[in-house]
């Protein structure tokens, strides 16, 4: 029941952020100009995706370590503080070196500034990662979940200070963020070694072995990272023009505010499937898709249908551009979405290969259509090209589960009684402390 009660808090960590989100998503849109909008979003999606190349799978090893390999919580966590700190610290020197043919062919000639402030965020967002994945493996949701609330909340406040009451712009917004990230990882960081103690005591051997299942983990997650931020680096090359990648980041935001309600599901199962055999794995990530697919079916209705209507009304009039590559994007993410549970089983029951292929099959998809498509159809073309690549994802996945698994399609999508039992037993204990406490 713990994996239920896990879940129950994620998901509520994520229902609260998601109108946060959205409201610093409005804030942004209506008071950055769409140059500075388009700037922000590369500068983000710099930072996320320069995190998940650099980091090695090393989050997810660390949950592989504790839960499989049974190490002691206070060597991975101070394993963790040495490696994560020292492979950042490179990482950021090498990017600084590198920042002018970055900024001028990749990064749309992002101002000096806001790229140095979103580079800084890189080894904070990797202490965040690792510690946090850590916390989810002792069994303390809890604390990476005040961390992420905690983070929406910043990130909300320095939007309204400011740009809204100071009259800022980009480059002060960037320099709040990254200290709201600096002051939040630095209390999840001694949140978690309070939790788990600290002992350096990283060997060679040790080493070797989170790195080798790191690796295998990491090829995917850096797949699927593109696979997700490729079209705002593709458009700012191809397209080079601030405006519209403006318009088509406020469509992939909301997609983004989407996906924490099924990345929750993968989130609180990983470490689960980690410890189940695999017949009992593949029947719990059955009933994981089954549950995204009721959560996510009537979200992409009420939202397909509110759209065209909602978007101008809440982002302005201009972002009225934004509702067509909403409107395609939607439905890949909500099918990847329900199937992206099934990623983290193959990798709970140690095996990469379906994840890497699913991943670098439809990366490839993205990044050839995206090619042919962007100078033709410009954001519609980002959109589309998503769309098919997000499907090809999807449905591998769904594939290679049914292949190898005792399961059947059948059991993917056919909802059962079953599935609400835990819902039914969480709502009937909250009565009860509701009775108790009145």
């Amino acid at each position: 029941m713990s994996f239920f009660r896990n879940l129950a808090g994620v998901l509520l960590t994520s229902a609260v952020g998601v109108p946060i989100g959205m409201v610093t998503s409005i804030l942004l849109a209506r008071l950055l100009s769409t140059d500075d909008r388009g700037f922000y979003a590369v500068a983000m999606s710099f930072a996320t995706v320069t995190t998940m190349l650099t980091q090695f799978g090393w989050p997810t090893a660390s949950i592989d370590r504790l839960r499989r390999g049974g190490r002691p919580a206070a060597e991975v966590s101070g394993g963790s503080l040495v490696f994560l700190g020292l492979v950042s610290t490179l990482v950021v020197a090498l990017a600084f070196a590198a920042e002018a043919p970055l900024r001028e062919h990749l990064l749309s000639d992002l101002p000096f500034v806001v790229f140095a402030a979103a580079l800084v965020t890189v080894p904070l967002r990797m202490l965040a990662n690792g510690f946090g994945s850590i916390a989810r493996a002792i069994n303390r949701f809890q604390d990476e979940n005040w961390y992420a609330f905690a983070l929406r909340v910043a990130n909300l406040i320095a939007a309204l200070v400011v740009l809204a009451w100071l009259g800022g712009a980009l480059t002060g917004l960037m320099l709040a963020i990254a200290s709201a990230y600096a002051v939040l990882v630095v209390a999840l960081v001694a949140v978690v070694l309070r939790r788990t103690g600290l002992h350096f005591a990283l060997s060679a051997e040790e080493l070797m072995l989170t790195l080798r299942f790191g690796l295998k983990t990491h090829a995917m997650t850096v797949a699927g990272r593109l696979h997700e931020r490729l079209d705002i680096f593709m458009l700012a090359a191809l397209l080079a023009e601030p405006t519209q990648i403006a318009f088509y980041a406020i469509a992939k935001g909301i997609i983004q505010i989407i996906q924490m309600l099924p990345s929750s599901f993968g989130k609180v199962a990983y470490p689960e499937l980690a410890g189940l055999a695999p017949g009992a794995a593949s029947e719990f990530a059955a009933s994981l898709v089954r549950q995204n697919l009721l959560l996510l079916v009537p979200i992409g209705i009420v939202l397909g249908g509110a759209a065209p209507v909602l978007l101008p009304l809440l982002y302005g009039e201009p972002y009225g551009a934004s509702t067509l590559p909403f409107l395609l994007l939607l439905p890949g993410t909500l099918l990847l979405g329900a199937a992206g549970v099934l990623a983290r089983y193959f990798t709970g029951t140690d095996n990469h290969r379906p994840n890497i292929i699913t991943r670098f099959v439809s990366l490839a998809v993205n990044a050839l259509l995206n090619y042919l498509w962007i100078p033709r159809f410009g954001i519609e073309g980002a959109a589309a090209a998503a769309l098919v690549s997000y499907t090809v994802d999807a449905v591998g996945l769904v594939f290679i589960f049914v292949v190898q698994s005792d399961s059947s399609f059948g059991d993917l999508v056919r909802i059962r009684d079953s599935d609400f039992d835990p819902y039914r037993k969480l709502l009937r204990r909250a009565a009860r402390a509701w009775r108790r406490g009145a």
